[in-house]
């Protein structure tokens, strides 16, 4: 499977991310630190902004690993790989970002109308 997020920033996965988590929400680049994402509810105040740092917090990240069933294993010193029974994988120095990879990956087969199940049985 393609890994078509692997060339992006980790604020460009963030606020991907976001989106998928928060949809009633207006999400961009979190203004003061670019690795992450700041979305604000639609009917909040204007002034009214939340961080989200799936990649750099274990608060934001982990639960979405959790949730999807996501492994994440060490498979050397410095890399750790994210799994999904679909067959998703990604490869990362940094574990909550190849989740994060895999979590848009999975995102991408339902939008395109497959189950993981579906995916893990063409291969």
């Amino acid at each position: 499977m393609k890994n078509p997020y692997s060339k992006l920033t980790d604020g460009e996965i963030s606020v991907l991310v976001c989106r998928q988590e928060k949809p009633r929400c207006h999400v961009q680049l979190h203004p003061y630190n670019p690795k992450g994402a700041m979305y604000k509810r639609t009917s909040a105040p204007a002034r009214e902004g939340f961080s989200f740092f799936p990649m750099t917090r274990a608060d934001d990240g982990f639960p979405i690993v959790a949730r999807n069933r996501i492994a994440l294993a060490p498979v050397s010193k410095t890399t750790w790989e994210a799994r999904h029974e679909s067959g998703a994988a990604a490869r990362h120095k940094n574990p909550l970002r190849a989740g994060m990879i895999v979590y848009l990956m999975i995102c991408d087969m339902e939008a395109k109308g497959l189950s993981p199940e579906t995916e893990l049985h063409r291969e």
